[in-house]
């Protein structure tokens, strides 16, 4: 029997499909993770490219629903992710077909992911996807040994002192408002190509995550950073998630964060911002640099693509917007 391609919403059947597929993420499904991607996001049911044979789905590529800026404009976009193909129909091109049944049967004005190094080829050749390379990330260690035992074995593991200046004060916030959205909108530029963080969008990333958990902080002014710590990559990683809002006021709240990750035992910290970005002084102030390809953990590529969208902005990597709140991963 041929194999059967179709767009469907998320439903019990496709979360049954992913336990099948993908059995690493069994903890994070069973926990409900699945649900709060594609049935619980405020901007709309995630759909699924799915490949059916014989009655059994046999291959996947989710879509999870956004509200994008585009322009100065808000526009339904989605990002692709878990793409995953049965073995015994790899060779047959499922994995393009997939991609192709979303472009052809979607409403979406854009689609934008971070493919890993096997679909990359795919989102990057014939699938018409505009690749921005690697994902822009930032980094500031905290500890002189995580790096230093990559390329010695034993070294000398101490705190490395902080010089940025620190916030005082701040609140930790326990929902977002519209006073929120408000920063968020003064913070964010016409030219943008962004997910759209608004309040209803930050309670869902943040406040509403089924398996992680985040500080949140805010400043007089709104500003507000967010950030987490999690054991990864061989050492205490911290990862600030988002930080909006004026720029001197920014930089002080990310030193408050590494303070209290460096205080936490945290190695190094990773923050994801272009240098467009209206945020990028505010990490460089705060002692981030780029994190050099090479000694990367982990390289995670970056790409978009307009379907039924004109916009020359979404093919330029210069003005997107992006954070690890684009991330599913942390």
């Amino acid at each position: 029997m041929s194999i059967q391609y179709n767009l469907i919403p998320f439903s019990e059947t496709v979360r049954d499909a992913y336990l099948d597929l993908l059995t690493q993420q069994q903890k994070e499904v069973a926990l409900g993770k699945l649900e709060w991607k594609f049935a619980n996001n405020p901007k709309g049911l995630g759909m699924i490219a799915s490949a059916t044979k014989d009655g059994r789905i046999v291959g996947i590529n989710a879509f999870m629903a956004n509200m994008f800026q585009v322009d100065g404009f808000l526009r339904l976009g989605y990002q692709s992710m878990d793409t995953v193909v049965s073995p015994d129909v790899r060779g047959q091109g499922v994995f393009g077909r997939l991609v192709e049944t979303f472009y052809d049967q979607c409403n979406a004005e854009l689609v934008y992911g971070f493919p890993n190094s096997n679909s990359a080829p795919g989102f990057f050749g014939k699938l018409g996807w505009t690749n921005f390379g690697a994902v822009p990330m930032l980094t500031r260690p905290l500890r002189t040994g995580y790096f230093l035992k990559r390329f010695v074995g034993i070294a000398p593991d101490f705190r490395i002192p902080l010089l940025s200046q620190i916030h005082v004060s701040t609140e930790r916030i326990t929902r977002f408002t519209q006073q929120d959205t408000e920063t968020w909108m003064k913070f964010s530029s016409s030219n943008f190509c962004s997910v759209q963080r608004d309040a209803d969008f930050l309670n869902w990333r943040l406040m509403d995550h089924p398996t992680e958990n985040y500080d949140t902080q805010r400043a007089v002014d709104g500003s507000f950073v967010a950030s987490t710590l999690t054991l990864k990559h061989a050492g205490s990683v911290g990862y600030v998630m988002e930080a909006i809002g004026d720029e001197a006021t920014l930089a002080a709240l990310i030193g408050t964060t590494l303070r209290q990750m460096q205080t936490r035992g945290a190695d190094v910290a990773l923050a994801w911002c272009l240098p467009g970005s209206p945020n990028y002084r505010a990490y460089r102030k705060a002692g981030f640099f780029p994190f050099p390809v090479g000694l990367r953990p982990i390289v995670v590529n970056f790409g978009a693509r307009p379907i039924h969208c004109v916009s020359s902005t979404i093919a330029e990597k210069l003005k997107w917007y992006i954070s690890y709140l684009d991330s599913d991963t942390v």
